[in-house]
C-alpha cells in the first residue's frame, strides 16, 4: 500500500486572551495488487477502507475569559473574589473529515 497527502497548519499566538490552532489535510491511499508475473502492477485508489480519509480538517482554541484580577472586568479585585471568577477559561476541540 502507499499513502499519499499534503497537510497545512496555522496559529494564531495566543493575544487580548484568544489563540487558535487549525490543519488541512488531504490523501490519498493506494494500493497494489499482482495478478500475475506476466503483467505489471495495478494499482487502484482505495475507497471505503478503514483509515482511508481524504480531507480531514482539525481546530482547537482557547478564550480566557477576562474576569478576575489584572483583567478587564474586576481587574482590581483580590482574594475570594479572584479565586472565584478569576482564572476562567473556554477551549474546545472540533475535527471534519471525509471518505472518497
Amino acid at each position: 500500500t502507499r499513502y499519499d497527502s499534503f497537510q497545512f497548519d496555522v496559529t494564531k499566538r495566543m493575544s487580548h486572551g484568544l489563540l487558535v490552532q487549525g490543519g488541512y489535510v488531504f490523501g490519498n491511499a493506494y494500493e497494489s495488487e499482482r495478478y500475475s508475473l506476466k503483467l505489471g502492477r495495478q494499482q487502484s485508489i482505495q475507497t471505503g477502507d478503514p483509515g482511508s480519509i481524504t480531507h480531514a480538517m482539525k481546530f482547537n482554541w482557547i478564550y480566557e475569559l477576562p474576569f478576575g484580577n489584572g483583567r478587564h472586568f474586576l481587574g482590581s479585585s483580590n482574594g475570594w473574589v479572584d479565586r472565584l471568577v478569576g482564572g476562567w477559561e473556554f477551549d474546545g476541540i472540533a475535527r471534519i473529515a471525509s471518505r472518497a
